[in-house]
């Protein structure tokens, strides 16, 4: 290293420190490494055990003088070996080890420690796996815990000096067995506690109920999906059953920060979308995936499950788009041990390698909050290597990014051969992207867990442009909590509380105002037209407020009509060409098209293939319905109904068959006008069946019709608030004489009306089926129209 750069000393010393000279602690359990000392143009580091103090300083190549350990770019001087020679031997070969990987070129910048740290604990030198990528299976096979008295001991003295995180780590450190006293102690001595574990602990509902609510941060470790995969990673047959059970009891237990880790093989390639679903349901913050190449004492036969660098080329597409469907979940994926001659460009940001900094990825606090002056407490263990750091092959030398990139170990390339790393002879540029924003339905609901209270949250729900949850307590509402967007695109989230709110769901909900979220758009905010028909009786109305609600929670003006319903859509109620309701809406339209001002959303039972066929910014929505149900639904409106009074002197039966007399024929006529060839480009078909049993996919399809992104989780928070039970106040199947709304039961016409009259029925509509069938294939004929780019998403959204 020349000498302009060793002078700035800091930059020397955290790039050291960071390429991996805090693990010589590991090795010297009773040594502490204090914080390094500054002095000109060096840097001094000290090892302190008592009154010993091994003193070593580290400075530029070119310096003068006899050097006791020389790398490649440094030299280190010992200073004091504090009566231990080979303490001080070992960070001094420590140091040169670190220099000669690489990791001491190219330093970071530069940020001042603050009060307090972070530090590692490893309680458990055993696991209850045996997985074939372990890179501390040495260790851990001795089986041993750590006493409980030098465990109390320990952490009185972390709280003493000022840590503010402390890390349990094994083997597997759920399995000591007073793992929940340690982490009470270390919350009542006012530090976060953080633990990394493979969850099978969860599997017992007792000790997940006692640990779940104790822990401030946990990192799971989650590499592979099904029973065969399972034992081929972790060598345990039973693995999977007892994983999944694990996971459902974390669900409900959990109120802490999770992140997930994932080893990258040859068995878990494709099951990559399902883990990365189940962190993402379990509320994980950060999914760390790594390569399962050997590293320190890694069995070598972890070789056999590893993904071949060329392997890895190929999947890069697959890695894009699951670092956005994370991210967009509030999950942000990060790459870690990926030679960045292998990860995609677009990825480079990504790459934990190139953040060079241990605490962002564990994400333990605030980035101002803890130092990576990291150290660690180990059980008694013998000095193995003192050579830390990565060990790069040959063809890394004259790489330009040998010194901060994901360098692969020399073992990877004894054993498989070949030329799979390339040097690069430029810096190469960083592209610029723009990070996905997290999902404000996702981090809402991520924030508001408070499992282990007497308080429920009810399901998200939008609610105009904000979302919403009810805070229930024994079954009843005692409050809400609601998250608005600010004004402006970039702005901060707001949050409201209403009544009795516990106090764990206020402080986490404001994690949802550290930043901006992505909530819904539209692709173009022009003024629009939309339509919403379909025959009377099969939910018209439903759909159109709706679509109305995705357009105003998109940021959308809309127009909010009036009727006697109460609707906030503009209501042309005729089914009959040439009435005063269809000239009116011919004129609306018209009107509309010539001048637009703002966003209109209207209803109307007029022909579907006339309103907005020639409308410029013209969107038709058309819902359908087994034309049965729909005449069932219609007698019970017009005879029994909000209408009852239009078959006023008439009994059920004479009723009955004036009703198909007079609608059976509009009927038909609608429903083949919207299955036929001449169907307008721009009407959306929509079954009523659907937007009954799978709202989530229909509200997709309406906001795509729409022009309206919504980020992930939206759909179902959209479904939430238009869903049957919510806009009648009851439950489906049960009906309330003189409502608007009947039932809500599909395929119910036969129960719905009397006996005698189904033979009537059937003989006026013998053709039902087919009329369905025929638009059923028109509206999949639709949808297999959607572009490419759209179908991609979709794929990825559901």
């Amino acid at each position: 290293m020349d000498q302009a750069v060793a002078k700035d000393s800091r930059e020397l010393a955290s790039s050291l420190w960071r390429g991996g000279l805090f693990r010589i602690g590991k090795h010297f359990p009773a040594w502490t490494v204090a914080e390094p000392e500054f002095h000109d143009a060096a840097v001094v580091f000290v090892m302190a055990n008592g009154a010993q103090a091994v003193r070593v300083r580290v400075e530029g190549h070119d310096a003068p003088g006899t050097a006791d350990e020389t790398g490649p770019n440094l030299r280190v001087v010992t200073l004091d070996d504090g009566g231990a020679p080979d303490v001080a031997n070992a960070l001094a070969k420590a140091i040169v080890a670190v220099d000669r990987a690489g990791r001491a070129m190219a330093p970071p910048p530069y940020k001042q420690p603050v009060d307090g740290s972070w530090r590692e604990l490893f309680i458990a030198d055993t696991c209850n796996l045996k997985c074939s990528f372990c890179c501390e299976a040495v260790r851990i096979g001795r089986g041993s815990m750590m006493e409980w008295s030098v465990l109390e001991q320990t952490l009185h003295r972390y709280a003493e000096s000022g840590v503010k995180v402390v890390q349990f780590m094994g083997g597997e450190p759920s399995l000591h067995p007073r793992f929940a006293d340690a982490l009470r102690l270390s919350r009542q001595l006012g530090m976060r506690n953080y633990a990394i574990t493979n969850l099978l602990q969860w599997r017992k509902p007792a000790f997940a109920e006692e640990v779940g609510p104790l822990l401030d941060e946990l990192m799971i470790s989650m590499h592979a999906v099904g029973e065969q995969a399972g034992e081929s990673v972790t060598g345990r047959r039973t693995w999977w059953d007892h994983f999944q059970v694990a996971v459902e009891n974390a669900r409900t237990t959990l109120a802490c920060r999770v992140y997930g880790a994932t080893v990258l093989s040859k068995h878990n390639v494709g099951d990559l979308e399902r883990i990365a679903e189940t962190l993402v349901s379990l509320g994980a913050r950060k999914w760390v995936m790594g390569n399962s190449v050997p590293i320190n004492e890694a069995p070598l036969n972890s070789l056999e499950i590893n993904l071949e660098l060329a392997d890895q080329r190929a999947e890069m597409g697959r890695f894009r788009e699951l670092h956005a469907w994370t991210a967009e979940r509030g999950c942000e994926m990060v790459f870690f041990c990926m030679p960045d001659c292998v990860l995609s460009p677009e990825l480079w940001p990504a790459s934990h390698d190139r953040m060079l900094h241990d605490q962002d990825l564990l994400g333990t606090a605030a980035k101002d909050d803890v130092t990576f002056w990291s150290r660690t407490d180990f059980q008694e263990e013998t000095v193995r290597n003192v050579a830390l750091g990565r060990r790069y092959s040959e063809g890394c030398d004259g790489c330009v990014r040998k010194g901060t990139c994901g360098g692969y170990f020399q073992e990877y390339l004894d054993a498989r051969g070949g030329d799979a790393l390339r040097p690069m002879a430029e810096l190469p540029v960083i592209p610029s992207y723009e990070q996905p924003r997290f999902s404000a339905v996702h981090a809402f609901q991520r924030a508001l867990r408070v499992p282990g209270t007497a308080y429920e949250l009810a399901p998200t729900e939008l609610d105009g442009r904000a979302l919403r949850s009810d805070v229930m307590r024994h079954g009843a509402r005692v409050g809400s909590i609601t998250a608005t967007p600010g004004a402006e695109p970039d702005a901060r989230t707001i949050v409201r509380f209403d009544g009795d709110v516990p106090s764990d769901a206020r402080q986490h909900a404001r994690d949802l105002e550290a930043g901006p979220l992505a909530w819904p758009s539209r692709i173009d905010e022009r003024p629009m037209m939309v339509v919403g028909s379909g025959v009377p009786r099969s939910g018209t109305s439903w759909l159109t407020r709706t679509a109305h609600g995705l357009l105003r929670a998109s940021g959308a003006t809309v127009h909010g009509g009036g009727s006697a319903n109460g609707q906030a859509v503009d209501d042309f109620p005729s089914n009959a060409p040439g009435d005063e309701h269809a000239r009116r809406l011919d004129e609306f339209v018209r009107s509309h098209a010539a001048a637009p001002s703002s966003t209109h959303c209207v209803k109307t039972h007029y022909d579907v293939g006339h309103v907005v066929a020639e409308h410029p910014r013209g969107r038709m929505l058309y819902i359908y319905r087994d034309p049965r149900d729909v005449l069932a639904s219609t007698f019970h409106y017009a005879f029994a109904g909000p209408a009852s009074g239009h078959f006023a002197a008439l009994e059920p039966a004479a009723a009955f068959e004036r009703l198909l007399h007079e609608v059976v024929p509009v009927l038909r006529a609608s429903l083949e006008a919207a299955s036929a060839d001449s169907l307008p480009q721009t009407t959306l078909l929509v079954r009523y069946d659907d937007l009954v049993e799978r709202p989530e996919g229909e509200i997709r399809r309406l906001a795509r019709h729409l022009g309206v992104h919504l980020p992930t989780g939206f759909d179902a928070a959209a479904a939430q608030r238009y869903r049957f039970e919510r806009e009648t106040g009851r439950a489906r199947g049960v009906e309330e004489r003189g409502s608007y709304w009947r039932s809500g039961l599909i395929g119910a016409w036969r129960d719905a009306l009397p006996a005698s009259f189904h033979a009537p029925l059937e003989a006026a509509l013998p053709d039902a089926d087919a009329l369905l069938a025929a638009l059923d294939a028109r509206r999949v004929e639709r949808d297999a129209r959607v572009s490419p780019v759209r179908q991609v998403s979709e794929r990825v959204d559901a």
